[in-house]
């Protein structure tokens, strides 16, 4: 994967890792965390290849690299596709099961004031 320094890149490898497309590993390296933080204070990019995260909301730095390096862009972006198409699904079936709900709430409420 190539680096990212943009705003939108940052957001694109975040998501990567949030659908679990690529790892992180934390740098635990006490010198490489200082130096990273010394740049960010002073609004400088950091090295190629180190990305700034939260973990248990302390800022950490971290590498990435690939959980799925047998797969091509073409494929992973099928995949995203498919899980959007899953996702879509499951929401216009409780879209449908609510409104069905709303309905039958209607409907008693009616007979219950025609009741009365």
């Amino acid at each position: 994967m190539t680096y990212k320094s943009s705003d939108a890149g940052v957001e694109y490898v975040h998501l990567l890792v949030t659908n679990g497309l690529v790892f992180r590993n934390i740098i635990s390296d006490k010198n490489t965390k200082q130096e990273c933080q010394k740049l960010e204070n002073e609004d400088k990019p950091l090295p190629e290849g180190i990305y700034a995260t939260s973990v248990d909301g302390r800022r950490e730095y971290c590498t990435v690299e690939s959980a799925v390096p047998d797969m091509t862009a073409e494929e992973i972006e099928r995949l995203i596709a498919m899980r959007q198409a899953r996702d879509i699904h499951t929401i216009k079936n409780w879209v449908i099961f609510f409104g069905v709900m709303a309905v039958v709430g209607l409907i008693v409420g009616v007979i219950a004031a025609v009741a009365m």
